[in-house]
């Protein structure tokens, strides 16, 4: 198979730049995802899928993972945040629930025996319950519990009022029990009626966030990065649930055994109790949304030309087939796609 291409001067903002080639063909196995990533910004792209009677899906998703509990009630994670100090704070987890039954989705401890805890039960008709000082203090039962569906829940932690909230939305009433002492301990999970799901990203922020900043978390139910929003400087604890699969994210990846706090606080997550052979790294909320919701499907023996500006796609092989990608690249890194696709371009 030959391709032709042709080079010539073209205008991107007010970049003068050329239409440099790039190719590339792949074998995918069947259910394989793949990044591809491009030296310099894309001006077009053309992808075929060379395999009759398969589905090649292409997507534009930054590739994050996330850390999925099996159904076991004795595996989580812990980790002393007693050297921030914390007479309050914000606790913010992104979830996927994959059991609907009696299950703990966090802890935070402020003694050896008293918590503050978020759970699930599921008597009757699931609901959510939010304990404080160890005090059952609202049920959530308005809110509709399904599976395989992400959520975001968000939990404000102080003495006198503290509150829970589900995609951004405040659920229940505020807590009037009292606590005198800091927090000493986060766990995902607990000893007792353990979380089942995908865990996608873990933050505490150092005071109790707003209404409109805890909205501006949950962003419509598209995930932002928590060091993205306006309260990135309140982030005393981080934890991405990120072993590089797809993309180097960061120098040093996590592990099962050792879930890096990404923060300047160094708090990782260690095992409470369990193992490796209780969790697993598995693709995240941005890659199962991307291709639930947002893929492009080209059916076996066919192509398309998306003439855009990006610097990477994401492929997934519904069966074992061939694919080819070509791009006319311009002369810009891929390092400023974000000052190209940003606001104020030509400035």
């Amino acid at each position: 198979m030959s391709f032709n291409y042709t080079v010539g001067l073209q205008n991107v903002g007010s970049y003068q730049v050329s239409g440099q080639p790039w190719l590339r063909n792949y074998s995918a196995s069947s259910g394989e995802i793949k990044l591809f990533e491009f030296p310099k910004v894309t001006n077009k792209i053309t992808i075929q899928n060379l395999t009759a009677g398969q589905d090649l899906f292409v997507s534009f998703a930054e590739p994050r993972r996330g850390v999925n509990f099996k159904a076991t009630p004795t595996a989580y994670y812990t980790t002393d945040i007693s050297n921030l100090s914390l007479s309050e704070a914000t606790i913010s987890i992104w979830v996927n629930v994959e059991t609907i039954d009696t299950k703990r989705f966090f802890e935070l401890i402020h003694t050896s025996t008293n918590s503050t805890r978020m759970q699930i039960h599921s008597t009757g008709t699931p609901e959510i319950r939010f304990f404080v000082n160890n005090a059952f203090v609202s049920t959530a039962a308005a809110f509709t519990f399904s599976t395989n569906d992400w959520i975001n829940i968000t939990a404000t932690i102080k003495s006198g009022e503290s509150k829970l909230f589900i995609n951004g939305q405040q659920l229940g009433l505020a807590s009037t029990e009292v606590f005198t002492d800091t927090l000493d301990t986060l766990n995902l999970g607990a000893s007792t009626s353990n979380f089942d799901g995908i865990y996608d990203s873990a933050c505490i922020f150092s005071r109790v966030l707003t209404s409109s900043e805890i909205a501006e978390i949950y962003n419509s139910g598209t995930f932002k990065s928590p060091t993205k929003t306006s309260v990135s400087s309140e982030i005393v604890g981080l934890w991405d649930f990120e072993d590089n699969q797809y993309k180097t994210f960061y120098s040093t990846p996590d592990t099962l055994a050792l879930i890096r706090d990404r923060s300047s606080s160094s708090n990782n997550l260690t095992f409470g109790a369990g193992g490796a052979a209780n969790v697993e790294f598995v693709d995240g909320q941005l890659i199962e949304n991307a291709f639930d919701r947002h893929k492009i499907t080209l059916s076996g023996i066919s192509e398309i030309d998306l003439p855009c500006k990006t610097k990477q796609i994401l492929i997934k092989a519904d069966g074992a087939l061939e694919l080819n990608i070509k791009a006319s690249l311009t002369g810009v890194p891929a390092s400023r796609m974000y000052d190209l696709t940003g606001p104020g371009i030509d400035e």
